[in-house]
């Protein structure tokens, strides 16, 4: 005979100390779960089962717990809300140890989840790292950072011309495999430092191609990861980029105080780093001030990121017409925040034109962004036109970001089925989501 279960009692104060219903509690949870690629549909009969004393599977109390973290300001334990036998807790800042456990990524009840408390502990974990020679870390056998470095700058053109898709699992294999497990604890201090700073810049890589693949809690995972180990390595800048990468994440999310933080941080870190980098945090900085309110703010740090990115070489560099076409980007999103949409429009279209032909995930991104932001101004010609390129442009690409864009496209679209552009775009996306349309050009 199965014993009765004990009422969940803890769970039942922090409700009433959040003022939330149990439908409230599931709609939460619901969302976060979307944040680290989980599809939950929780109501508030399960929420009822909850507090009746059932456990539910993990990843869902993290969840859980993490709701109401952000409700109260505080960090909230698996314990606090009254499920027993909690996972093991995952340490805030992972450093090289924990690479390994990334294998598992693709398996939902391992997926770790979104944490702001650890974004908000984040500066001052870093103002204090341990030095590379205290901390175990991954060190390679000496010669092996070339490779790493080769490595890294293969994953990362493959995530921009391929997606995240065809990359992610590989990526994760290679750090678990090929790095995690080979260390060196009488390396030089030097060779530890150079080792550390080159699987900062792969663990980065590995956090962007997880959150191309909207697996957010991972990603955040990884990037924490590499902000850890370039401190540990000395590596200012490589931090910078860790955070900026953080920065974008929460803005993404919609935790606009959290990003300009983030951001204000990195700029801090990056003071030193070329006219390239600064023009990206600076650019950043913008964006997330604009979407935290802070317009004037946002328009004067996009004025010091064209400043400073004009003040790089001229020429035909690839990768200074990839900086300047962020630097579109943030432009854009400065509008779009502050409310003037033609001119987000005008910077998205600039960035698309700057941008290499060589490097497919941008353009069809801000083409995205283009067609949905003219089409909700009623220029269904032109998103018509911005939708039909970025097909073009995504042809060859494979994550969850391009699949959300088709699903977006069908539902800005549909409702202008009729007009012959749209049909046609609706067709082509079809064809590339494999979905049926009830409708054709002549209907």
């Amino acid at each position: 005979m199965t014993p009765p279960r004990t009422p969940n009692v803890a769970l039942r104060g922090l409700l009433g100390t959040c003022g939330w219903s149990g439908g409230r509690l599931a709609r939460e949870v619901n969302r976060l779960g979307a944040e680290v690629g989980l599809g939950l549909r929780y109501e508030r009969t399960s929420v009822a089962q909850w507090l009746r004393g059932s456990r539910p599977r993990d990843p869902v109390p993290e969840l859980v717990v993490e709701a109401f973290a952000r409700r109260l300001g505080r960090r909230v334990t698996p314990e606090e809300a009254g499920f027993a036998q909690p996972p093991a807790p995952q340490p805030p800042l992972p450093s090289a140890g924990p690479l390994a456990a990334l294998v598992t990524c693709d398996d939902p009840a391992a997926r770790c989840g979104y944490s702001l408390a650890d974004l908000v502990a984040l500066p001052r974990r870093l103002s204090s790292p341990a030095s590379a020679t205290d901390r175990a870390g991954p060190v390679l056998v000496r010669g092996s950072v070339r490779s790493l470095r080769a490595m890294t700058e293969l994953f990362a053109r493959n995530a921009y011309t391929i997606g995240s898709r065809p990359v992610r699992q590989p990526l994760v294999d290679y750090l678990a495999e090929a790095v995690a497990p080979d260390t060196d604890a009488s390396a030089r201090p030097e060779t530890r430092r150079q080792t550390m700073r080159a699987v900062a810049t792969l663990t980065r890589i590995c956090g962007s191609v997880h959150y191309d693949d909207e697996l957010h809690g991972v990603a955040q995972r990884a990037y924490l990861t590499s902000a850890d180990l370039a401190a540990g390595g000395g590596d200012r800048e490589a931090v910078a980029k860790a955070l900026r990468m953080l920065s974008m994440q929460a803005r993404w999310l919609g935790h606009y105080q959290v990003a300009t933080d983030l951001a204000r941080t990195a700029l801090e870190y990056g003071r030193d780093a070329d006219g390239k980098q600064r023009a990206l945090l600076i650019g950043q900085l913008a964006a997330a001030s604009a979407a935290n309110g802070e317009h004037e703010a946002a328009r004067s740090g996009i004025r010091e990121a064209r400043r400073q990115i004009a003040e790089v070489a001229r020429g035909s560099d690839a990768a200074v017409h990839l900086v300047r076409a962020h630097v579109d980007y943030y432009e854009a999103l400065t509008h779009y925040h502050g409310g003037d949409a033609p001119a987000a429009i005008r910077a998205l279209r600039q960035g698309v034109h700057t941008c290499p032909a060589g490097f497919p995930w941008p353009r069809s991104f801000m083409l995205a962004r283009t067609a949905e932001l003219q089409v909700r101004r009623g220029q269904v010609e032109a998103a018509c036109a911005s939708w039909a390129a970025f097909l073009d442009e995504s042809a060859t690409l494979s994550s969850a970001t391009v699949d959300t864009a088709v699903r977006q496209l069908h539902g800005h679209l549909r409702p202008h089925g009729r007009h012959p552009a749209a049909a046609e775009v609706l067709r082509r996306a079809a064809l590339r989501s494999r979905l049926d349309l009830p409708w054709s050009a002549g209907t």
